[in-house]
């Protein structure tokens, strides 16, 4: 979402129907815009096998930025509050970025 507002949020486990069904889930949220872009963290390692799926389906993917992790440190850390941590270091970056 261009405003960082959050639409809509999942869990999806790391099996491969898990993958399927989180790219089909951000397909229907999007209105199956494969000109989406996704920033997945970790595409050489363990974001490697959703980047392939959602390659594979037709989207761009890209390594998400880098979070600020020391800021982060007394916070708490968990896949929802890394999400929302790496859209809203994505967010203001130009596409080329």
């Amino acid at each position: 979402c261009p405003t960082g507002e959050i639409v809509d949020e999942a869990q999806f486990p790391d099996t491969a129907a898990g993958l399927s069904r989180a790219v089909s889930w951000a397909g229907h949220r999007t209105g199956g815009d494969v000109t989406v872009l996704w920033a997945i963290e970790g595409t050489g390692t363990y974001g490697a096998r959703l980047r392939a799926v959602a390659a594979d389906t037709g989207y761009t993917v890209v390594e998400a930025p880098r979070m600020n992790a020391r800021a982060n440190r007394t916070i708490g850390k968990s896949d929802p509050l890394d999400a929302r941590r790496i859209a809203a270091a994505a967010l203001p970056l130009h596409e080329t970025q």
